[in-house]
């Protein structure tokens, strides 16, 4: 997770791995130190990145799906803590399956 100030913006990346024979869907996302969390994805139109919300993240049977800069990632809106290097974020992601994953994610630049 990046760095940022209370009120602020910022951005979460990690993997989630589907080791099942079904498809798995991420339906949601939140983070305590955030207002709100949602999913992203950074899109290239006309030379010009603009980020896109998802409503789900689809991952097939056996693969991953990676969160990462200008790509698929969580965006969270309106930081309640200041968030240093350093620190760690816990991130709640639903899934189709109504399972809930814990991301313990490092803060840092």
């Amino acid at each position: 997770m990046r760095p940022g100030l209370v009120g602020e913006m910022s951005a979460a990346y990690f993997t989630v791995p589907n080791a099942g024979s079904d498809t798995l869907r991420l339906t949601g996302v939140e983070i305590d130190a955030a207002a709100h969390a949602s999913f992203h994805r950074t899109i290239d139109s006309a030379g010009t990145a603009r980020m896109v919300a998802q409503d789900t993240i689809a991952i097939a049977p056996r693969d991953s799906a990676v969160l990462a800069p200008r790509g698929l990632h969580v965006m969270a809106h309106g930081l309640r803590v200041p968030l240093a290097a350093g620190d760690t974020v816990v991130i709640r992601v639903f899934t189709s399956r109504r399972d809930t994953l814990l991301v313990r994610a490092a803060v840092r630049e």
